[in-house]
């Protein structure tokens, strides 16, 4: 009954509004312009891996969607409802999503009310919502994250069964789905790993054999469904497209129509050549981009909220265009237009984030004072780190979204600590009430900015509590 509920509220924050704008916003101008070149086989280059992008192009061209036309270019461009319907496949990961992590929450022992609180927390985060209404990787990134540790935590209960090996083989597909869709994924892995290392100590002793074995089995099935999505890639892009600039003439040579192509001076390369090429070249952007734009920001204000990122607008007299991520210019052109005065910002819940962020504090406090990390503690401090330390070695642009995966990690430790601090039933209901009605009230409050509803200049700035929100 509890998921029925879960899902049913989900359903609601995520569906309402269908298909609204039915424009371009933010980052579908990329996402957008990869399925258009799947679908003609022009070649394009993209820094990160192409699950996401292949699965999106190969719904497209089965609902029909690959028969129309859209202009990619610029934020606000109008998008036809046949394509714009794509987006239910964000929707619908992040409809389920609630779901993945109330049953991580079961099988971490939490209470029926803190794992009913979480998920619900989840369904009322304004970001996670804003960010699974359009054509954006993200929630299918930690759709698949969670979804592989609540597998791994399931092959826990029963390891040396034939259950548990399917168990853990699912979670290792579900993983690697994660892995190809943007790199980050990896601290999924290492949380897996950080997790199975604890399981397996006995006192001061390692089962180092059992460890090796894991890890092995773990990274050698990814890596070889990581290669073959490389292999699907390669296979649909045959034509010379906009990518080519970045690649050496020996790949550019596999491409037809290239000025390369029928160059016998030069020889091409095979798939690993290719392979090993492009995943090199999406090292070295990654970590070489200099772009800049106005809405990025530093990783150690992500917890705190202090910077959102303005996804799309619609005035009654103009339009205004933001430039992509990728332009090396702040600049903003503005267009005419009719539509109604409307915004999309990616600000999260403040409630919800805020007392996610102390949840953590509180939880890394109360350990260090006890001096002791139980299993719970230990997994999410550690996955709260490894999805938000890393990027404090990365020097490209970075946005708030990329704190999504330490955010969820976040409001589990709400949970958890609901559980923990709150013994008697009757004050952990208390508790949930208070909770669950300032987050709905939240919810509702920064709902317009994130559903794109109309506002005038005035409510739109009494959102802002934070003027670098703007």
């Amino acid at each position: 009954m509890i998921p029925l509920i879960i899902l049913a509220i989900s359903f609601v924050t995520h569906f309402i509004f269908l298909g609204q704008p039915a424009s371009v916003v933010f980052d579908e101008v990329f996402y957008g312009n990869f399925m258009s070149a799947y679908w003609q086989g022009l070649y394009f280059f993209d820094q990160h891996p192409p699950f996401f992008k292949l699965l999106m192009a190969g719904i497209g061209y089965l609902t029909g969607a690959s028969h129309y036309i859209a202009d990619w270019s610029h934020i606000g461009n109008a998008v036809p409802d046949q394509i714009t319907i794509l987006r239910l496949v964000p929707i619908i990961f992040g409809t389920f999503f609630p779901l993945v992590i109330y049953a991580i929450c079961r099988r971490l022992d939490f209470s029926k009310i803190a794992s009913t609180t979480v998920a619900i927390l989840l369904c009322l985060e304004n970001s996670l919502v804003a960010q699974s209404r359009f054509i954006l990787p993200d929630i299918v990134l930690l759709f698949f994250g969670f979804l592989s540790i609540l597998l791994y935590l399931e092959y826990t209960r029963r390891p040396d069964a034939r259950a548990g090996t399917w168990f853990l083989f699912v979670s290792i597909l579900s993983a690697t789905a994660t892995l190809s869709i943007k790199w980050t994924g990896l601290a999924f892995l290492l949380v897996i790993f950080a997790m199975e290392l604890y399981r397996l100590r006995s006192a001061f002793k390692l089962n180092i054999k059992k460890l090796v074995l894991f890890v092995g089995s773990y990274l050698s099935i990814a890596l070889l469904i990581y290669t073959t999505l490389f292999a699907i890639h390669f296979t649909l892009l045959y034509h010379s497209g906009p990518g080519d600039v970045f690649m050496t003439s020996q790949f550019q040579k596999n491409l037809i129509d290239n000025k390369h192509f029928s160059d016998s001076s030069i020889k091409a390369r095979g798939f690993f050549g290719k392979f090993l090429e492009l995943n090199d070249t999406m090292f070295t952007v990654n970590h070489t981009m200099i772009a800049t734009h106005p809405y990025s920001s530093k990783w150690y204000t992500w917890p705190f909220m202090v910077r959102g990122v303005f996804y799309w607008q619609s005035t009654s007299t103009q339009k205004t265009v933001l430039a992509p991520k990728s332009a090396m210019t702040d600049q903003l052109s503005i267009e005419p237009t009719s539509e109604s005065p409307s915004y999309i910002y990616l600000i999260g819940n403040p409630f919800i984030y805020w007392l996610s962020v102390l949840s953590i504090i509180f939880l890394s406090l109360y350990t260090s004072l006890k001096r002791r990390l139980n299993k719970i503690s230990f997994f999410l401090l550690i996955g709260f780190v490894a999805n938000l330390l890393p990027f404090a070695f990365i020097g490209r642009l970075m946005f708030l979204y990329h704190y999504e995966a330490a955010l969820i990690f976040s409001i589990i430790a709400v949970g958890y600590l609901l559980d923990l601090l709150f013994m008697q039933s009757k004050q952990k209901r208390i508790a949930t009430v208070a909770i669950l009605s300032v987050a709905v009230l939240a919810f509702i409050y920064w709902s317009p900015i994130t559903y794109g509803i109309p506002l005038t200049d005035q409510a739109l700035a009494s959102r802002m509590w934070l003027s670098s929100w703007r």
